[in-house]
């Protein structure tokens, strides 16, 4: 599978922010995620956000958004022929460490993240990993937003593989988050 990472830190780029006035914790109450229209209208969102917010699980999340693009993409870029770059669905979810550490450990994350997706025997998807500065209940922190894009020759088969990219990407960071928790 493609995936890289990069960082986007500075004073004029862009936070996460931590709550922020629509925020829906999942972590406190899983059963709100019917709040978040997007989780809504799109399942396997839904499970994303759960699983990243799961009690087991040391992430949060803060956003997230879902858009369908039906235009041709690079097919280099998502390891994808003419025919399967047509369409693509591409989504983003804001996720940070609960306990907001520094950015060695996100970078970590990030590179464990990008070498597991690597192995990924999946095309016609991506992957990115943008470690961000964040405002996370006032103070100055980290975190990162994991784009997951899926292309196809149509919007069916784009959002096809946008699911399989999303629950691969989905493993790969809370396993990544696991690894790098646990000194590994």
């Amino acid at each position: 599978m493609e995936a890289d990472w990069e960082a986007e830190i500075g004073e004029d780029l862009p936070k996460i922010e931590l709550p922020w006035s629509g925020y829906v914790d999942l972590r406190q109450d899983a059963s709100a995620i019917d709040r978040i229209e997007e989780a809504v209208r799109h399942p396997a969102l839904a499970e994303a956000l759960q699983r990243l917010n799961a009690a087991e699980s040391s992430l949060v999340t803060a956003k997230c958004d879902v858009w369908l693009a039906e235009e041709p993409v690079d097919g280099y870029e998502f390891d994808a022929g003419p025919h399967d770059a047509q369409v693509a669905l591409a989504s983003y979810i804001d996720v940070m460490l609960r306990d907001a550490p520094s950015f060695g450990v996100y970078e970590a994350i990030a590179r464990k993240l990008v070498a597991a997706l690597h192995k990924e025997p999946l095309k016609n998807g991506r992957v990115d990993c943008i470690l961000r500065g964040a405002w996370i209940d006032g103070a100055d922190g980290f975190g990162m937003t994991l784009y997951v894009t899926g292309c196809g020759a149509d919007a069916v088969a784009a959002e096809e593989r946008w699911k399989a990219v999303l629950r691969r990407a989905v493993d790969a960071t809370i396993a990544a988050a696991l690894l790098i928790r646990a000194g590994e």
